[in-house]
């Protein structure tokens, strides 16, 4: 049979009045009530902060002394969560589950206020329970009841029962352990903050609260090669110990001991310790104070080195050398410019880049790498200095490569010069003369010969073309005079030349010096003679004239030999300079020279145009034409014979200057006839010249 659910019995109704103060008596009691909750749960909000902030305290001290490993820290929060739980639950849970509903609260609020009796909780009983209310009484009595407690509770003010001192005590508590906790912040923000975040993330990877920090430490790791010596610096703060500590182990082994070296403190107040020629790596650590820095190692590499290195030359191809192998590890270099120079090198290492630095800052011709070796060619351009530069494949160089010379020599002239005859000659028109050449050059001689010239005409005539070229050579020649149809009186000059074979720059043209053959006519010579008048002096004008020839031949040569240097020196413009004021001065001593020839009429189409801008022998300012040369000589034997004039020969007679010279007279004989008349002799002679150059000027004019 189903079970009847029986209703509660229905609240008596109450009139308007006692519901009124029955209301207001409850919500009365019922604000004590919340202000009993509200203590409760701020005493227990600021004990459970109070004993928090205390276990972080304690945290911080001993993490401080002794560096607390992770589980350490997790024992701490959670020995510090575990109290502030128990706290809270001590100050908050446990008095309020015993503060019980309003009647309970207004039983409190009738011992504090006596006066009340029991009214005040007998009219919330009663007004709540209307079975009670109509079981035990009725309702008008409990109406008057409540009427009655109100009126007497009125005056009262519940919110005194209240008693708010372990608020007062928690706050204490609380604002004590705040105000150490923020000291702690403000005098050491480091320690504080470290603390803080190893407190409440004991996990995370967070260095160790120290009173000495290390702030830096130099180097911080890195690559070195190897038996460098390496200089360890630590920088640091806080707290700062007389010295430190360097713990350092070599090699890659786990179980190696630390070995102990003293740091000392500089002047800049860093501390200082030098790991010496290091072989091997290296992993330290610095002790200071109660820090330790977190572990560094340092690499120790070879560094590449040029274990060995050659130098291979290749001549320029005109030169005919053999390419050339200097000995190993020679690397200065002179050579030719345009030789071309291949330095081979072999590496310790495995190579990723070789090169050489120039100081000039030229590039290389070409580079091949082979592994450890490598290969890299340039050019010899001038002069200048290189250094060998490698790489390895990580990107590490060669420190302090070793700078070498390279010294670019220049193709020299050659040179060259006419050994015989070895002077000035007085030659027959129709005469052959003997040219012996002797020529050498640095690398080889392509051609040799003469250049002649009688005016401003110059002519070539080449005695011999080298095939190979060798260094050194002669040459002779036979030269012919009838061939160039010369008169009496006519100087011709000549001299002996020699071209390198230079084929990068152009051979290269060397002069020797300047001869002269001075030529005489057959038929004035042969002339009768007059026994009468040979001790005679030669005539003044003939006089004059030799001393115009010779200083015609003496300006020849210096101008020839300024315009040689000119040419050897590149057309230097200081050389040009000093070139015109020599020529200046030349001129000047012309002038005064001219001053002594008086009595020889000049007239200017007897004067020639003088050398040309080569330097090339021609009619120079003061000379005579080649016309009135011929002339002249022809003239001067007969003026001669008419006045009687003797020549002498050997040791007594007259030189070219009409000066008397003491010796044994010759024979009225002509000094320079030629022999092959006298005597019969076939073929011509190749040279007439008397024992003395001035007897033969005064004498050939016989």
């Amino acid at each position: 049979m189903p079970t009847v659910t029986q209703k509660p019995p229905a609240k008596p109704a109450l009139s308007g009045k006692a519901q009124d103060a029955w209301t207001n008596i409850e919500g009365r009691v019922e604000d004590v009530r919340r202000r009993h909750r509200m203590k409760f749960a701020t005493t227990g909000l600021l004990l459970g902060l109070a004993v928090f902030a205390a276990a972080f305290l304690g945290f911080s001290l001993v993490d401080v002394l002794f560096k607390l490993s992770v589980g350490s820290r997790l024992f701490w929060l959670a020995l510090a969560l575990g109290g502030t739980v128990a706290v809270v639950i001590w100050s908050v849970v446990r008095p309020w589950r015993m503060l019980g509903g309003s009647t309970r609260v207004a039983r409190e609020v009738e011992t504090a206020y006596p006066e009340l009796e029991d009214q005040l909780s007998t009219a919330l009983e009663y007004g709540r329970d209307g079975g009670l209310a109509q079981a035990t009484s009725s309702p008008e009595l409990v109406g008057a009841l409540l009427e009655q407690a109100q009126r007497r509770a009125k005056p009262l003010d519940f919110r005194r029962t209240v008693n708010w001192r372990a608020v007062s005590w928690a706050l204490l508590v609380a604002f004590v352990v705040a105000a150490v906790v923020a000291t702690y912040g403000a005098s050491n923000p480091r320690l504080f903050g470290a603390t803080v975040r190893r407190f409440l993330m004991p996990t995370a990877s967070i260095p160790a609260p120290t009173l000495t920090v290390i702030e830096q430490l130099t180097p911080g790791g890195g690559e070195y090669p190897v038996e460098t010596s390496v200089p360890v610096t630590a920088k640091l703060s806080g707290r700062l110990p007389e010295s430190a500590t360097l713990l350092v182990k070599f090699g890659i082994d786990p179980e190696a001991p630390w070995e102990h070296r003293l740091m000392e403190r500089g002047e800049d107040g860093d501390y200082h310790v030098t790991l010496r020629r290091l072989l091997d790596d290296a992993t330290f650590q610095v002790k200071a104070g109660d820090a330790l820095s977190e572990p560094v190692t340092l690499k120790v590499y070879q560094e590449p080195q040029v274990d060995e290195f050659s130098l291979r030359l290749e001549h320029p191809a005109y030169t005919g050398k053999a390419p050339e192998v200097l000995p190993a590890g020679m690397g200065e270099v002179r050579a030719l410019k345009g030789t071309r120079v291949t330095v081979r090198l072999l590496a310790n290492t495995e190579l990723g880049r070789a090169d050489l630095a120039f100081d000039g800052g030229r590039k290389l011709v070409d580079v091949e790498l082979q592994g450890r070796g490598a290969e890299l060619t340039f050019e010899v351009a001038g002069d200048d200095r290189y250094q060998l530069l490698i790489e390895d494949t990580r990107g590490r160089v060669n420190r302090s490569p070793v700078s070498y010379r390279i010294q670019a020599t220049e193709d020299q002239r050659p040179r060259v010069r006419i050994k015989k005859p070895a002077r000035d000659m007085m030659v027959h028109r129709e005469q052959a003369v003997e040219i012996e050449i002797e020529a050498s050059d640095d690398v080889g001689l392509r051609e040799i010969g003469i250049f002649h010239s009688l005016g401003v005409k110059e002519e070539k005539k080449m005695v011999r073309r080298f095939e190979p070229c060798p260094p050194q050579a002669m040459g002779r020649l036979k030269w012919e005079l009838g061939n160039l149809g010369l008169k009496g009186g006519e100087v011709l000059a000549y001299y002996a030349y020699a071209l390198d074979n230079d084929t990068l720059n152009g051979p290269k043209l060397a002069k020797s010096d300047i001869h002269f053959l001075t030529v005489y006519d057959e038929e004035e010579y042969d002339a009768p003679q007059d026994p009468q008048n040979q001790n005679q002096p030669t005539p003044e004008s003939v006089r004059q004239l030799d001393k115009l020839i010779e200083i015609q031949k003496k300006l020849l040569q210096e101008t020839f030999a300024m315009a040689r240097l000119r040419n050897e020196a590149g057309e230097d413009p200081k050389a040009r300079q000093e070139d015109a004021e020599a020529a200046a001065k030349r001129a000047e001593r012309e002038k005064k020279r001219r001053r002594t020839g008086r009595a020889v009429p000049e007239r200017p189409q007897d004067q020639g145009r003088g050398a040309d801008p080569a330097g090339h022998p021609g009619n120079g300012s003061g000379r005579p034409g080649r016309e009135a040369r011929g002339r002249r000589a022809r003239a001067a034997p007969a003026a001669a014979r008419r006045e009687g004039t003797r020549a002498y020969e050997g040791r007594r007679g007259e030189d070219g200057n009409g000066r008397r010279r003491a010796g044994r007279a010759t024979a009225p004989s002509r000094p320079c006839r030629p022999r092959w008349k006298r005597c019969g002799i076939s073929p011509r002679p190749a040279a007439c010249s008397s024992p003395t150059r001035k007897a033969t000027r005064a004498s050939r004019w016989r």
